[in-house]
């Protein structure tokens, strides 16, 4: 998980960011993340938007806007004390060839899940590892 205030500068922020593992648990109807310091159980009902968004990382860099940028799949949820974003941003065992396809998956993924529309549920090894 990489805030969004982190996007400014990833080195100075690297303390707020999670790693993690995270399951689409269409079963449960929620998204499970596990990280080294935190863990979150969101309940689709509570998610009120998916978007994917490329980090907006300052400085020049060839990989800006091409599939070999950086790329979260922003999961903005309901809470009691408002809206709060956690933008999951897929490394491994998602498919895709690059960054943003394999953001363009795990989004369509939870998307489809959301709203009930997944083709199968969550299974062992489904798990991705996400920053």
């Amino acid at each position: 998980m990489v805030p969004r205030r982190a996007w400014s500068g990833l080195s100075e922020h690297a303390g707020e960011c999670e790693g993690g593992l995270a399951l689409i648990d269409t079963a449960g109807g929620r998204v499970l993340f596990e990280g080294d310091r935190y863990r979150y159980t969101i309940p689709f009902a509570a998610i009120e938007q998916i978007s994917l968004e490329e980090l907006g990382i300052p400085g020049p860099s060839p990989e800006r806007g091409t599939t070999a940028g950086f790329y979260a799949v922003v999961v903005t949820v309901r809470t009691r004390r408002g809206s709060r974003e956690f933008p999951l941003c897929p490394f491994t065992n998602v498919h895709g060839r690059n960054r943003w396809e394999k953001a363009v998956v795990f989004h369509d993924a939870l998307k489809a899940a959301v709203s009930g529309e997944a083709e199968r549920p969550a299974q062992s090894g489904d798990h991705v590892w996400v920053m």
